[in-house]
């Protein structure tokens, strides 16, 4: 049974985007699907292929930008301001949407 989440467009667009670049070509079919304002799920296993790709952005940010943490005497404002903006943007919002519909493996 698929399960249709609301989501914002830029969102599905950018997940759309990664997979196509990236080669994915079971999440590039799930995200083709459906309106630009929803992703339609049909299972877990799809559910957690979507947040897998944002947790490998998050993944890949701590690789680009390992000066992040302002804790840290290596703090880098540049850093911090890039990381925050994979670590907000597309990999909070993915485990939002899709997490408020599946039991998801989130971790980083």
């Amino acid at each position: 049974m698929s399960i249709v989440i609301a989501v914002p467009n830029e969102l599905k667009s950018e997940l759309l985007n990664i997979a196509g670049k990236s080669g994915y070509p079971s999440a590039l079919a799930m995200l083709r699907r459906g309106n630009p304002g929803e992703l339609v799920i049909e299972n877990q296993r799809e559910a957690q292929e979507i947040i897998n790709i944002a947790r490998i952005q998050v993944l890949d940010a701590l690789l680009k930008y390992p000066y992040w943490d302002d804790s840290e005497p290596t703090h880098v404002k540049e850093h911090e301001e890039m990381f925050q903006n994979v670590q907000m943007g597309i990999y909070e919002k993915t485990v939002y949407y899709i997490g408020s519909h599946f039991d998801v493996d989130s971790r980083t």
